[in-house]
């Protein structure tokens, strides 16, 4: 029997349910497609992030202590760029998709400098079209 995309996206959203703080889930074979639908499905769901790379993801949970770590992390560099009077700006944990190269990330933190001005005024960042943040933040 060959399984639906609803009928997958259903199965991986009971594991991701069950997924104890501070785990992750391997899943390999997913079209980019299915990505997409998991990642509009847990959209409200704050406690996972994902890592697609051509077929494989990789879900994480969040825990209290890798969310201290990344607190920490982020203001360290936000205080170190005001000392080095660094323009910096912060776009926090940003969904880093590209659909041509199959690739898509959730990044604990990350930040513009050198791309600064290209994507000042943006409400959203394509990557197709627009730069890489150029530090990025994974705990």
């Amino acid at each position: 029997m060959i399984a639906t995309t609803s009928n997958l996206l259903a199965g991986i959203e009971t594991a991701l349910a069950a997924l104890p703080e501070g785990s992750e889930i391997v899943l390999q074979g997913l079209l980019w497609e299915e990505y997409e639908g998991l990642m509009e499905e847990t959209l409200d769901q704050c406690r996972f992030k994902f890592l697609y790379d051509t077929g494989r993801l990789v879900v994480m949970s969040n825990s209290a202590e890798h969310e201290g770590v990344k607190a920490l992390l982020a203001a360290l560099i936000m205080v170190l760029a005001e000392e080095v009077r660094l323009r910096i700006a912060p776009r926090a944990s940003l969904t880093l998709k590209k659909e041509r190269t199959a690739q898509g990330a959730d990044p604990d933190e990350c930040y513009y400098i050198q791309n600064l001005d290209a994507i000042r005024n943006k409400k959203r960042i394509d990557l197709d079209i627009d730069p890489a943040p150029d530090l990025v933040l994974e705990v």
